[in-house]
């Protein structure tokens, strides 16, 4: 299963690389069409005078946006939500083993007591008689 998983962790992790790829120079060759135009809010954008720095600047977001992902959303949500359900449920368990402490003190003399009638009253079985 850890086989598996780590195949699959390759796999997401190689199909995003390649989109971002893939992605990237799909915008770079636009710029070489003659009759594609992109406007945002209005304002045609010049694809051709667009070098590799916003390219750079994307690839440097996608890989803070991974990283953030990646290794600071599971630890948010490790030491966020699950630490503190561990230490209740830790405190709930101390408190379940303190009642049933005292519990069992304060009730010993009438277990003691109790033993000790069953042990005399009891009835008896009577004895076997041997194989022969």
């Amino acid at each position: 299963m850890r086989t598996l998983f780590r195949w699959i962790l390759l796999m997401a992790i190689a199909l995003v690389v390649l989109s971002g790829l893939s992605s990237t120079l799909l915008l770079h060759s636009l710029a070489h069409i003659p009759d594609i135009s992109i406007s945002i809010n209005g304002e045609a954008l010049d694809l051709a005078d667009l070098e590799w720095a916003p390219f750079s600047a994307t690839l440097f977001g996608l890989m803070v946006a991974g990283l953030v992902v990646c290794v600071v959303l599971p630890l948010v949500l490790l030491l966020g939500i699950g630490l503190p359900l561990l230490i209740v449920a830790g405190m709930l368990g101390v408190v379940l083993a303190m009642m049933l402490g005292l519990g069992t003190l304060l009730g010993s003399p009438v277990i003691v007591i109790g033993l000790i009638l069953w042990l005399l009253l009891r009835p008896r079985r009577a004895p076997r008689a041997p194989r022969t």
